[in-house]
């Protein structure tokens, strides 16, 4: 029992060890290619502790992350209680406004008791990003493929709005396969954070499109492309 009332008090402070309240800033800014740069407003960011996958169990700060303000910032506070200093990255998601999804640099164990600015993030214009670009088309597949295993490909692989791009681009009349193919793996490669597990997979379906897409891709022209067009499908 002394040896109990002994290590009471050390219990009782245990919470302030471990729990700290920090927010992370973020901003992000489109540049159109020719020099002309503007903030991105009204974009979902969500942070992440870097682990094998980001998930909502993995989250730093609001689970349903932050929209960014006119400046183009986010501000997400964190109020959860760490054993140890996170490794923390922050993710824009694609949302019809000209870019692709990105992720910043992984910031290795950030101290828990200190706020911390990611400062602010270039995003560059992608066309198959604009406007409604049938996110969730036919999901991370072909449409040859049941529509639950698509959803299976999609969930597991996190590369929503990286497919769907991908498709918009396969449909593009003006762009050649392996242009479209090497955009989809740049653009999986970039919301990766420098994780090799992700960067493994964002391989082997780039390897799937580079293999298989031929079909796929002038499915998508036939009709309403012009036959030249049909054929930039080739590799």
């Amino acid at each position: 029992m002394k040896l109990f009332h002994a290590a009471l008090p050390n219990l009782l402070i245990l919470p302030s060890l471990v729990s700290a309240h920090f927010t992370i800033t973020v901003c992000f800014q489109l540049n159109d290619g020719s020099g002309n740069v503007s903030p991105v407003e009204g974009a979902l960011v969500k942070c992440y502790d870097d682990d094998y996958f980001p998930d909502p169990d993995d989250g730093v700060g609001p689970a349903n992350g932050v929209v960014t303000d006119a400046n183009g910032c986010a501000s997400l506070k964190d109020n959860q209680w760490w054993f140890e200093n996170p490794d923390i990255f922050c993710r824009i998601e694609a949302n019809g406004g000209c870019f692709a999804e990105q992720t910043t640099d992984v910031v290795d164990d950030h101290n828990k008791y200190n706020d911390l600015n990611l400062g602010k993030i270039d995003l560059q214009f992608d066309m198959d990003y604009c406007g409604d670009f049938d996110l969730g088309s036919n999901g991370c597949g072909v449409d040859a493929f049941p529509d639950i295993l698509n959803d299976v490909f999609t969930d597991v692989s996190g590369f929503e709005s990286q497919c769907a791009a991908h498709d918009t681009c396969y449909s593009d009349c003006t762009k050649r396969r392996s242009t479209c193919d090497d955009e989809f793996l740049d653009d999986m490669l970039l919301t990766c954070a420098n994780q090799e597990s992700c960067e493994a997979l964002a391989r082997i379906f780039y390897e799937a499109v580079d293999n298989f897409g031929l079909v796929p891709c002038k499915q998508s022209r036939k009709g309403f492309c012009p036959r030249k067009s049909v054929k930039k499908c080739k590799r």
